[in-house]
């Protein structure tokens, strides 16, 4: 691959980095409106008790809460050396959750061994549609 560069392909390349820089910036400043005004709605309809709203014009909001399970990976690791899984603990010391898994179906270790080390992250997602109107 040559390092020249013809003038033409030049000015081209140039053109399209300033209009992708232009494009950059502005969906950085819609993304940053974006996300201030899912807030402002969100905040909106816990504050009146409603998890679903249509606007006149027919735009359909939806506020749900989704939970999230991760592990308390230090607790955990405390805990997978009280057990005997071949290959549960790893060499750097990070407990593998496939194995962790096989063990939990094959019952050889209790899933209420393990609840202290489970967190529940709940993320709250606003949906936003709207229906098409049909002419008839």
């Amino acid at each position: 691959m040559s390092n020249v560069i013809d003038k033409v392909s030049m000015d081209e390349l140039n053109q399209l980095a300033t209009k992708y820089k232009d494009i950059c910036d502005k969906f950085s400043a819609i993304e940053a409106e974006k996300k201030a005004y899912n807030s402002m709605i969100k905040n909106l309809m816990n504050e009146n008790g409603i998890t679903k709203h249509v606007s006149p014009s027919g735009i359909s909001l939806s506020v749900s809460k989704q939970r999230r399970t991760s592990y308390d990976e230090e607790g955990l690791l405390k805990f997978a050396h009280t057990v005997d899984v071949d290959g549960l603990i790893q060499t750097k010391e990070y407990v593998d959750m496939d194995v962790l898994e096989n063990a939990l179906y094959h019952r050889q270790i209790s899933s209420d061994d393990i609840k202290p080390f489970i967190k529940v992250n709940v993320i709250e997602a606003l949906k936003c549609s709207q229906k098409e109107v049909l002419n008839e």
